[in-house]
This record gives structure tokens, C-alpha cells and sequence, in this order.
């Protein structure tokens, strides 16, 4: 007897699999959106990124509460470096793990050769560390991580806010703005003192401008 149901379509595989392509197209969205959860920017009100929330970078989470105060106070971590910051913390635990691992199971392993004997090679994990310490090195030196690039990096600082006030000024707020009863009497008032300017980026060239020579007093 011969088997139930439809009989398998010869040019099934020339025709192609619909069903299978969007189950794949599903999981590919699924996936998408899961990463771009994870790489949204840090909320005002969070401790954490959100792809360090994951339990799985734990290690990396206390990274970043240990050390990311401190960038912040000294202005080495604005918000839109935070991503690259994450990356960090995320690098030093691969490079802990991998050490953890080579100490507990070897630096070495036997491995087949051709001619049937064995031969001793390094570990892959020697390899994942040394690239983990390659990668911590190369973003360390954008935070000043260590010493010297530390020092070098508050020198720049400081020549940039002597010539741009106020742009480490992180007690700047938005200008408050009169009771509507006080702003028609504050239009009115002509001998009434401009605010001064807010300083910063464009305040401290604001700041070097001169009367036009038709409007100085003689």
C-alpha cells in the first residue's frame, strides 16, 4: 500500500518554501526588535543601560556603577558616549571570564595532527582574551582610564573651557520666565538691563561682540 495523504511535490524545492520564509522573516523582526531595545540610550531616571539590565552582564553592570559616577562628575561620560562606555564594561567581563577560565582549565590543549600523533596549541580562550584586552585598550583611552591618558585628557579640558565658559557648567538651567503680569511691564521698561547671557558655546562668543560704530556715544 502506498502512503496516505498528498503525494511530496517533485518541483517543491524549484518552487521554494513560503511558509518557511516567513517564519524566518518572523524571527529576524523578533530579533531586531530585541536589539533595538537593548540599544536604546540610557533613561534620566535609570541606573543602567538597558543592555546591561540583562542579567547576563552582571558583571559588566558593576563596572559601569563603579566607575561611570566618576566619569560623569569629571564630564568624561555625556549621555551620547554612554553606548561606547558600554562597551567597556562589557569587554573587561569577557577579559575576567577569559582569565577565569585559562587559570581553572589551562592555558594549553592537545590537539590531533594529521599523522595521528598530538600536539600542543593554546586555547581559543587565550585568543578571546587577548582581543578583549585589545578592544578595553583602544576605549579606555577615549575615557582617560588610566593615568596618563587621565591627565592628558583633563589638560585638553581644561584649554577647551578656557575658551568656551560654561561648557562644563553643569548648574546651567532654562531661563525662568516672568509672571504674566510682570512681562507687558518688563517690554515697557527701556532703561531695563538685558539678561545676561547664558554662557557656553555660542554665549562665549556672544560675549565679544562691540557696538557698531553709529550707535557709540560720542
Amino acid at each position: 500500500m502506498g502512503a496516505r495523504g498528498p503525494k511530496a511535490d517533485p518541483n517543491q524545492a524549484a518552487k521554494g518554501f513560503p511558509g518557511r520564509r516567513k517564519a524566518k522573516a518572523k524571527k529576524v523582526a523578533i530579533t531586531a526588535a530585541k536589539l533595538t531595545r537593548l540599544l536604546q540610550p540610557r533613561a534620566a531616571d535609570a541606573e543602567l543601560p538597558p543592555l546591561l539590565q540583562d542579567p547576563k552582564y552582571a558583571p559588566a553592570a558593576a563596572v559601569w556603577r563603579r566607575v561611570a559616577p566618576e566619569l560623569r562628575r569629571t564630564h568624561r561620560l555625556p549621555p551620547e558616549s554612554e553606548f561606547y562606555f558600554v562597551q567597556v564594561c562589557i569587554y573587561t567581563q569577557e577579559w575576567v571570564s577569559s582569565t577565569e577560565d585559562l587559570h581553572a582549565n589551562g592555558f594549553t590543549q592537545d590537539v590531533q595532527t594529521v599523522a595521528g600523533g598530538t600536539m600542543e596549541r593554546r586555547r581559543p580562550k587565550q585568543f578571546d582574551r587577548q582581543q578583549a584586552y585589545s578592544n578595553l585598550m583602544e576605549l579606555s583611552v577615549k575615557f582617560g582610564l588610566t593615568p596618563n591618558d587621565m591627565y592628558s585628557l583633563f589638560k585638553g579640558q581644561a584649554a577647551v573651557a578656557m575658551s568656551n565658559p560654561g561648557l562644563f557648567d553643569e548648574t546651567r538651567r532654562a531661563p525662568v520666565l516672568p509672571p504674566a503680569g510682570q512681562a507687558a511691564d518688563a517690554e515697557t521698561d527701556e532703561d531695563a538691563a538685558p539678561p545676561p547671557a547664558t554662557p557656553g558655546r555660542v554665549g562665549a562668543l556672544a560675549g565679544m561682540r562691540s557696538t557698531p560704530p553709529g550707535e557709540r556715544p560720542n
